[in-house]
């Protein structure tokens, strides 16, 4: 499974010249970081230009017999009705811009199905974020003995700093004289996104691909970034497809429960810092909540702003002006009900529903309800049912987990 020299002069280039264009459109724009690590690279005309090479590719691979899942065509056509009925209801010109969106998805979702194959992609989003993964990896112990040093700073998205240091990027970077304390985050804003993602990747290898050694890669390295909800996801996914009893699984629980106490001892000393990253985040704050809970504030926030529209939302350009003056609402499940309501929450994560509701009625005969729990545990942090990357990622996520176990190490992109 190891991509090797020998791999080179057995390319297959037609298949990769339809996978470039994709892959490079996908890495200009959010969730991907590329404009901040490569400062001065036209990103939004690079992609714009790739946009065209697709449209081209697509026209001349569109044949009679080319078929799409309609389930997830209805999906897109529903929320593209659901957006033009906002743009009239709220007077909100912002449901243009996520009309756009939802044209640009329904492209890449096509291309992906009939130009590229879902195959072929699943396969190359593994790889892909194995690669910034294991870079990332790589990066984490020479930033640690402050070997590595960031090449040059940024400001996110989120306006919070970044750094870059060649191999990865982190907006978690504390520097000491002995050594430095960093969560990465690969090629994304922050190490939560990086964790978000690399659960898409564990759930594609784990249905498809079954290659236990890519497992090993995406889990370990994922627990460099630090991420409490991919810790939590962790145990679900061990829980779900691991917990049985033997020496192995005893081993871990002694070895995970050892590193627990070790990081608690690290509490009252010069590297606190270590243990407020991981189960400080755990403890209760003085208001009762915990204190690495980002998120239950937002939640208060947004169902305080649901509750004044239920139905239809207070409109998206409402919300966004709300949160761009000092009210944040973003990052949880209740900024979609205060947007766009009730119908709103139904209609832009229709795809999950639809796999709740198929993981329940084939609950005893498949472990498709296993991967639900997983992505629930992905939204519950992160409901990300909005955005280009997104909503292709859930619609390719829906029709592979759909169709069971694709046997893809029959399927190549080299020959």
């Amino acid at each position: 499974m190891l991509i090797n020299l020998k791999l080179l002069s057995r390319i297959d280039t037609i298949k990769l010249l339809k996978l470039l264009p994709l892959l490079v459109y996908f890495i200009s724009f959010p969730p991907f970081i590329t404009k901040y690590c490569f400062p001065g690279i036209p990103f939004v005309l690079i992609g714009f230009a790739m946009f065209v090479v697709m449209m081209v590719m697509l026209l001349t691979n569109l044949k009679r017999d080319s078929k799409v899942n309609k389930i997830v065509l209805f999906s897109f056509a529903l929320l593209i009705l659901f957006y033009f009925f906002q743009l009239f209801f709220h007077s909100d010109s912002a449901y243009l811009i996520r009309l756009r969106m939802a044209f640009m998805m329904v492209f890449l979702y096509v291309y992906i199905v009939i130009v590229v194959g879902i195959d072929s992609f699943v396969k190359v989003y593994v790889y892909s974020l194995v690669a910034i993964l294991i870079m990332a990896t790589i990066a984490y112990p020479l930033i640690t003995l402050n070997i590595l040093k960031p090449f040059f700073e940024y400001v996110n998205f989120d306006e919070r700093p970044g750094y870059f240091f060649g191999l990865t990027c982190t907006n978690t970077y504390v520097q000491l004289p002995a050594f430095s304390f960093v969560r990465v985050s690969g090629l994304f804003d922050e190490p939560g996104a990086l964790a978000y993602w690399g659960v898409y990747a564990l759930i594609l290898n784990k249905s498809c691909l079954k290659n236990s050694f890519i497992e090993k890669v995406i889990i370990v390295s994922l627990a460099l970034t630090f991420s409490m909800a991919f810790y939590v996801t962790l145990i679900f996914y061990y829980i779900l497809f691991y917990a049985r009893v033997n020496v192995r699984n005893i081993f871990i629980v002694i070895l995970l429960s050892f590193i627990l106490i070790v990081i608690y001892c690290l509490k009252e000393t010069d590297y606190a810092f270590l243990y407020d990253a991981t189960l400080g985040r755990l403890e209760v704050a003085d208001d009762g909540s915990l204190k690495g809970d980002s998120r239950s504030k937002l939640f208060i926030v947004a169902y305080q702003y649901f509750l004044t529209s239920p139905i239809l939302g207070i409109g998206q350009s409402t919300f966004d002006n709300i949160s761009n003056n000092g009210n944040f609402m973003h990052a949880n499940l209740f900024a979609i009900l205060a947007a766009n309501g009730i119908v709103g929450f139904i209609i832009l994560p229709f795809l999950f529903f639809k796999l709740v509701i198929d993981g329940i009625i084939k609950i005893f005969t498949s472990d498709l309800i296993k991967y639900v729990i997983l992505i629930f545990l992905g939204l519950l942090q992160r409901p990300e049912v909005e955005y280009v990357f997104s909503v292709v990622m859930l619609a390719v996520l829906y029709e592979v987990l759909k169709r069971g176990v694709i046997k893809l190490k029959d399927v190549r992109i080299y020959e």
